[in-house]
């Protein structure tokens, strides 16, 4: 599914980034959309970049925000190459998984 054009500018200019700095701003940009699209191409970048630029895109992954990453987050951390790299990627589901303050408050608010 192709992206749309907004994301898919920000996706080349991620793909072209001269610089870590320039790459990194536009993983930002894509974790501060609230499309779906962004939140796949995230995932999917997981399995396709190198180890210097995972972390990059598992902070994304997390500012994005959405619990719909979890299972994946998950299932990559069980194909992990290394014990580090399944930590972190456990260690951003488990936050993901979090109750927002919102779910604690209204619980609060429950009889």
């Amino acid at each position: 599914m192709p992206l749309p054009a907004d994301l898919a500018e920000i996706v080349a200019r991620y793909r072209d980034g001269g610089t870590p700095e320039e790459r990194e701003r536009a993983l930002l940009e894509l974790a501060l959309t609230d499309e779906p699209e962004s939140l796949s191409f995230l995932l999917d970048e997981l399995d396709r970049v190198d180890e210097d630029q995972r972390e990059s895109v598992l902070s994304a992954v997390v500012q994005f925000g959405s619990r719909e990453a979890v299972l994946r987050l998950r299932q990559l951390a069980l194909e992990a190459r290394s014990p580090e790299e399944a930590r972190q990627l456990t260690e951003a589901a488990d936050y993901l998984e979090l109750p927002s303050l919102t779910e604690i408050r209204r619980g609060l608010q429950e009889p």
